[in-house]
């Protein structure tokens, strides 16, 4: 089944966790003393489905409807894929519905001067600081994702057109973001001199080194953000998941049209947009204020 999806292209991180999810189900089956597939039986996918609405994990906490749902989702399309390769002529899983899931808002995104903030505790100065706040600079411009900034070469980047190219975004797809004029002028000057003296006498294809001259990791792209975040003094809980969020909702407030918001972000469908437009919530609350 991973040779299939692996030969239907789907990227490894896709691969990997459906990986995990079917490992998940047949330890789950095993601890049952079921041995073969074709053992399986409807009421045992209930029965999972109910041991995940009651799972916890070690420090007591439960899955989410939406966590449920894709432990559920994974057996399922695995089920089917042994039906479409002949390996069952019975799918168990076929009339299990999924669990509702409540519509949340998310969290709330960072105002324009609390970017300013957070971004104004960096020391330009010094070569790492310079390439973080190079790092930020992208992230609020482009709304990319975390995996997206650190998988960036350094001929994705062109500077005259304004643009970066992302190769093998989520669902493995390619695409190009425009950034502002800001970002623009910090990459030209990390490019220029700052990247060279991070890496020394070593060479690299990806566009931002760690300390060690390294390609930098998502972990280590999480740690800055939030040193930067809690040295600002700003209260919210700031992730790199929160300056995408932010890109999108100052896009909306600025009335963009929803379809370049998704196409900026690498969103498949607008529905996936919807969240965001509800972020501008505050905007709402002046204009309620101010006319009712």
């Amino acid at each position: 089944y991973l040779e299939y999806l692996k030969i239907r292209n789907f990227s490894e991180r896709t691969i990997k966790g459906k990986s995990f999810g079917i490992e998940y189900f047949i330890n789950y089956i095993r601890n049952k003393g079921i041995e073969n597939f074709d053992k399986v039986t409807e009421e045992d996918i209930k029965e999972y489905q109910k041991y995940r609405y009651y799972y916890q994990n070690k420090i007591g906490i439960q899955d989410s409807p939406g966590h449920q749902n894709w432990h559920i989702s994974t057996v399922k399309q695995f089920f089917k894929y042994l039906i479409k390769s002949g390996e069952l002529n019975y799918n168990p899983a076929q009339n299990i519905e999924l669990v509702k899931e409540p519509k949340r808002l998310p969290k709330s995104a960072l105002t324009h001067k609390e970017v300013k903030k957070i971004i104004n505790q960096i020391n330009i100065n010094e070569p790492l600081g310079y390439r973080d706040r190079t790092i930020l600079e992208v992230l609020y411009s482009s709304g990319i994702r975390r995996s997206e900034l650190t998988n960036i070469k350094l001929k994705d980047v062109k500077l005259e057109e304004g643009t970066i190219r992302i190769n093998k975004g989520k669902g493995n797809k390619d695409r190009m973001v425009p950034i502002g004029k800001i970002a623009i002028k910090y990459l030209e000057g990390y490019i220029k001199f700052v990247r060279k003296e991070i890496l020394k006498n070593k060479e690299s294809e990806y566009l931002f080194i760690s300390k060690k001259q390294n390609k930098l990791s998502i972990d280590r792209l999480g740690d800055i953000v939030k040193m930067y975040a809690q040295m600002s003094g700003i209260e919210k809980e700031v992730t790199t998941h929160t300056f995408r969020r932010t890109c999108a909702t100052e896009m909306i407030r600025r009335e963009a049209k929803i379809m370049y918001v998704k196409e900026l972000l690498g969103h498949k469908s607008l529905e996936t947009i919807e969240p965001y437009c509800n972020l501008t919530i505050m905007d709402l609350k002046k204009a309620h204020e101010k006319y009712h």
